[in-house]
């Protein structure tokens, strides 16, 4: 049976960056609403008249087309120690973590680390974070200095809790500098949480049929009563819809109780206004790829073999994650680099691999820092487009995974706009975004 859900997402700019949704505390996997029975609706009004009022009390900018919360800082503190510095940061309630670009990163966690009196964990494959501590259990925590940052404005930015508690196995913790190394974009997370108590509650779907029944679903929800990061300001006011792997989310609920089959598939609009399909299966012509499942850590990752763009291919394995709560994608090299650069910046064996920037044949923009994004080019109009290669992934299930629309355009100025290969650099993760994402449906098991 295949059941309907109409949702209203609050998109924001969500780089989610990035992330690393399978260290994070399930918040996503929750099931979690704030005491709101209004579940259906994620955002919208209320976090637009948040919005609104931090625009007035702090200097933002943003880049057309691209919405998201700039704020120029000045000053960084860690522990008793300032340090004058400026740059500017996306202010993102939908990305959990941190990003700091060079040289704020590097001031900040190396004074950070100056600062801790416990022993750091060696480098470790399994851990995202660069510095990171032994401690003796997940409830453990460590002396560590205080961070905060001041706007150009002079208000003062604490960092609440900058660290990040990680089991990499049974028995064994470490509490991390909860951030991450960016190549340009600086973007301050929340480090959202929230604990409260579990509630019973009832859905109301609606089967896809022609006659179409409305079908009462009971499911458990988190309702909140402690929030951190951005539950305590503008993000999901309402609540978080659990769409994960782990058994209290809600494909996991209606599979079990026999409602639907244990998948689901989401459709997004250009207005926000999204649907989700509970135990749609997909059409006989789909391809399909398993999920790469970590017990301790389930998510939503795949591997893939090969990249294509344009008419040339390059074997190349990496694992990804598929995650609809971020807008744009995330690659690390060397997949970044054979997709975006130039080709005489491509070293690999004959014949010579073809990148996106070296098969577009207008001028590409200027380095620009209002433009979030490396490789743009310069066009005529918010209409305009350009004749791009396409990009596809080749799953190593031997799937094709085509790139619907791998660009951006951006008004940058008023009458100015350039359109953009809308993939960001990553340090380590690789992350498809929802931009990159267009029918595909999610089957946990």
């Amino acid at each position: 049976m295949l059941l309907l859900l109409m949702v209203s997402l609050d998109l924001g700019i969500d780089e989610r960056s990035q992330f690393p949704a399978f260290w994070l505390r399930e918040v996503w996997h929750l099931i979690h609403f704030q005491c709101a029975l209004a579940m259906m609706v994620l955002g919208e009004s209320a976090s637009e008249t948040r919005a609104a009022q931090t625009r007035r009390k702090h200097l933002l900018t943003s880049i057309h087309n691209i919405p998201h919360m700039s704020i120029s800082i000045s000053r960084i503190t860690v522990g008793n120690n300032p340090m004058d510095l400026e740059f500017s940061t996306i202010f993102d309630t939908g990305t959990s973590f941190t990003y700091l670009a060079d040289p704020a990163y590097t001031y900040i966690s190396q004074s950070f680390h100056a600062q801790v009196q416990v022993n750091r964990h060696v480098p470790d494959s399994r851990i995202p974070f660069e510095y990171c501590y032994d401690i003796s259990s997940s409830e453990a925590r460590i002396l560590t200095p205080d961070i905060s940052l001041r706007t150009v404005s002079g208000s003062l930015f604490p960092v609440v809790d900058a660290g990040q508690v990680i089991s990499i196995q049974e028995h064994e913790y470490v509490y991390c500098l909860a951030i991450f190394k960016s190549m340009k974009l600086n973007i301050i997370g929340p480090g959202t949480s929230s604990s409260g108590f579990l509630v019973e509650d009832v859905l109301y779907l609606s089967t896809e049929e022609a006659h179409p029944q409305i079908l009462k679903a009971p499911i458990m929800l988190g309702c909140g009563e402690t929030q951190t990061g951005s539950f305590l300001d503008a993000a999901a006011p309402n609540g978080l819809f659990g769409l994960g792997i782990d058994e209290i989310s809600v494909p996991s609920i209606l599979a079990q109780r026999g409602m639907a089959s244990n998948s689901f598939s989401m459709c997004f609009g250009h207005d926000g206004i999204g649907r989700i399909s509970f135990g749609d299966q997909g059409s006989s012509d789909q391809e399909e790829t398993p999920l790469d499942i970590n017990p301790q850590h389930p998510t939503y990752v795949i591997s893939i073999s090969r990249i294509t763009v344009g008419n040339n291919p390059m074997d190349l394995e990496f694992s990804t994650i598929f995650d609809t709560g971020t807008s744009f994608t995330y690659l690390a090299d060397p997949a970044y680099t054979y997709i975006s650069q130039s080709n005489s910046h491509v070293t690999v064996a004959c014949p010579p691999f073809l990148s996106f920037h070296a098969q577009v044949q207008v001028n590409r923009h200027v380095p620009d820092s209002r433009i979030p994004f490396e490789y743009c080019y310069d066009i005529s109009s918010s209409e305009a487009r350009i004749l791009t290669p396409d990009i596809s992934l080749r799953t190593v299930s031997g799937s094709l995974f085509p790139v619907v629309d791998a660009g951006q355009v951006i008004s940058i100025q008023e009458h100015e706009y350039v359109y953009c290969l809308a993939i960001f650099k990553s340090m380590k993760l690789n992350i498809i975004g929802r931009k990159f994402q267009s029918s595909f449906s999610a089957q946990p098991y």
